[in-house]
């Protein structure tokens, strides 16, 4: 059974915190926000352990101890007060109320969970014959009367001793952390220095003129490079940057001139305002400012920095705000910008240069190009000639090749038709021989007898051979029929005959067959032997592809479709590479092995549905299937 041990506490925080800790710890834990409300779930139930902060509303941990331990029925419940030992007088207050325990706070998780072990695994009962009548004492002026035993007076005054050992250990850990982080400051701190040595020796002999202003604008620092304009670092510091700048370029780069201009308006990363005293920082400090600066003196040194006439060059600023922390909040403060100013005179010059340059060469360019437009426009007069010449023979070479095939595919099924009718009629007779005989054993059997069941399969399958010959018979006597009519017919008759003239292979493949026919899908016009062998050609390529596959499925489905009706046959079976799905209808196209395929199915049938004013498109994915998609006018007109 686990041990039950009662939180007193009025911080919810500090309470679930505590009540998690033993929790985990395998304890069972209830709480209570003040004194009154702990000594009714004591009343209720007796707890193992009552852990109880000092300070709380309505009644304190002092009262709730008291009213404890001076009660016959509970006295026995072990108490630890939680304190902050900010007053001496709660020592004596705690053996007034005959607490067991003190625990400081804020408490060590370890030293919180061994302490509740070690009071669980062996409690000190109270009898009330052994407390004293009363021990008179005076602490700071005051006397008190303290009811309590040597056991409950000893385990106090340890428990407070432990606490304040705990925390002059805490406060050693604390010192000694606290002298590992001076010194590491320390460390930090020369580091510091010698890095920003190191940084204001490169900014010192750099050729370019790197600047620092504050707030107001004013210079607070100037590397050597500014001597190019004829200043010496010391001439600048404590002037406002406007001095170097040409004034009629001023109020175009300080930030108190341009924010008036732009006030209210939006500006995107292409406008964005690029400012000599620049403020922002990161992907929004200022990049390639260019700006006049006026030289002190008209003549100066030819340098890093070159005059551009007389007074002024042309340099590009790269700028960025900085910003420090205030001591008194957490904002940070802006304490000035930071710079730098470089020539580009040469770059002028030579972008001058170009500019140039590329005009006289784009003058040239455009009179060679109105020649040679001239020229290529008769050119394209003559080649759009040859085009439309090459296209017409183009196409009717492939009419021509289709008309062929068409022709061959038509002799063939002629052919297959009239000797399928000649074998079906041979076959046709002695079928029905054989199922008269069958049919007449069958009667002179009786049902008991092990033979009969043998002549019922045999007569289901000769009727099944006889209903495969029927279907070859009709299809024979309409393809032997020549030039169709047309007439108006549902689909679902053509997939049901085309499906029993397939049903030996389909069976024998183990392939899925589902159909779906919409019943709002209306008859259509149609020539039906022609449609019947684009279903024959459809369903058997299917089943060509499903070959190698272990998941063997086709499916059917029709529905109408904005006057026409839509047909979709699709398998699982191994797809069309793509770079083959293109040519798909081309006349002696094949991807079946040399004797299994003539190449002309397809063409065949898009010429069929073609003639039946519809279309036909194929979508495919390798290793996942192909599927095909036919649309068919309802009226052929």
């Amino acid at each position: 059974m686990k041990n039950q041990i009662l939180i007193v506490e009025d911080s919810r925080t500090q309470a679930e915190f505590l009540k998690l800790l033993l929790e985990e710890n395998d304890y069972k834990v209830a709480i209570a926000l003040n004194g009154k409300e702990a000594l009714d779930l004591v009343r209720r139930r007796k707890p193992h352990l009552i852990i109880s902060d000092i300070n709380m509303p309505v009644m304190d941990g002092f009262e709730l101890c008291h009213r404890i331990k001076f009660d016959v029925g509970l006295m026995e419940i072990p108490v630890m007060l939680l304190t902050s030992f900010s007053d001496p007088s709660d020592v004596i207050r705690g053996l007034e109320v005959m607490a067991d325990y003190y625990l400081t706070k804020p408490c060590n998780e370890v030293y919180l969970l061994s302490k509740v072990r070690s009071i669980l695994s062996a409690p000190a009962p109270q009898h009330r014959e052994e407390i004293q009548k009363g021990l008179e004492i005076t602490f700071e002026g005051k006397d008190h009367t303290i009811y309590t035993n040597r056991r409950q007076m000893l385990n106090l005054l340890l428990s407070t001793y432990e606490n304040a050992a705990e925390t002059n250990r805490q406060l050693r850990e604390a010192q000694s952390e606290s002298e590992a982080l001076n010194k590491q400051l320390k460390l930090k701190i020369y580091e510091l220095k010698v890095s920003e040595e190191r940084f204001r020796s490169l900014v010192l002999t750099v050729p370019d003129i790197v600047y620092r202003i504050d707030q107001e604008g004013s210079f607070t620092f100037l590397n050597s490079a500014i001597e190019q304009l004829g200043y010496a670092p010391e001439d600048l510091i404590g002037e406002h940057f406007s001095k170097i700048i040409n004034p009629a370029d001023v109020d175009k780069i300080s930030l108190s001139a341009v924010t008036k201009k732009y006030k209210g308006k939006k500006t995107g990363p292409k406008d964005s305002l690029k400012l000599f005293d620049e403020r922002r920082t990161g992907d929004r400090k200022t990049s390639g400012l260019e700006v006049k600066l006026v030289t002190k003196r008209r003549k100066i040194k030819t340098g890093v920095i070159e005059p551009l006439g007389e007074e002024m060059i042309v340099a590009e600023v790269n700028s960025t705000g900085m910003w420090g922390g205030s001591p008194d909040s957490n904002r940070s403060v802006f304490i000035g910008t930071v710079g730098v100013i470089r020539d580009i005179t040469d770059r002028k010059k030579l972008e001058n240069g170009l500019r140039k340059a590329r005009n006289g060469l784009e003058i040239k360019v455009s009179e060679k190009t109105q020649n040679l437009f001239k020229i290529n426009k008769d050119l394209r007069h003559e080649v759009e000639g040859h085009k439309r010449t090459t296209d017409e023979l183009r196409l009717r070479e492939t009419e021509l090749l289709e008309a062929q095939a068409q022709l061959i595919q038509t002799e063939k099924i002629g052919a297959l038709g009239t000797m399928t009718a000649g074998i079906a009629h041979e076959l046709n007779n002695p079928m029905m021989g054989m199922l008269n005989f069958t049919q007449y054993c069958i009667r002179h059997t009786e049902e008991k007898d092990k033979r009969y069941a043998i002549l019922k399969d045999t007569e289901r399958e000769i009727k099944r051979c006889a209903s495969i010959v029927q279907n070859l018979l009709t299809f024979s006597r309409i393809e032997k029929e020549g030039e169709e009519k047309l007439q108006k017919m549902s689909m679902t008759p053509l997939f049901e005959r085309v499906l029993r003239l397939l049903a030996f292979r389909i069976e024998k493949e183990n392939v899925s067959i589902s159909q779906h026919v919409d019943e709002r899908t209306p008859d259509i016009m149609m020539k039906v032997s022609n449609l019947q062998q684009v279903v024959l050609n459809l369903l058997g390529n299917a089943l060509d592809a499903l070959k190698e596959n272990d998941k063997k499925e086709i499916r059917i489905g029709v529905r109408p479709e904005n006057g026409s009706i839509q047909v979709i046959v699709s398998d699982s079976g191994c797809g069309i590479p793509p770079e083959i799905l293109p040519r798909i209808f081309d006349p002696f196209l094949t991807t079946k092995p040399i004797g299994e395929g003539t190449g002309l199915g397809l063409s065949v049938t898009r010429s069929i549905i073609k003639d039946h004013k519809g279309e036909i498109t194929c979508k495919s994915e390798v290793g996942v299937g192909t599927e095909f998609i036919l649309l068919l006018p309802i009226e052929h007109k």
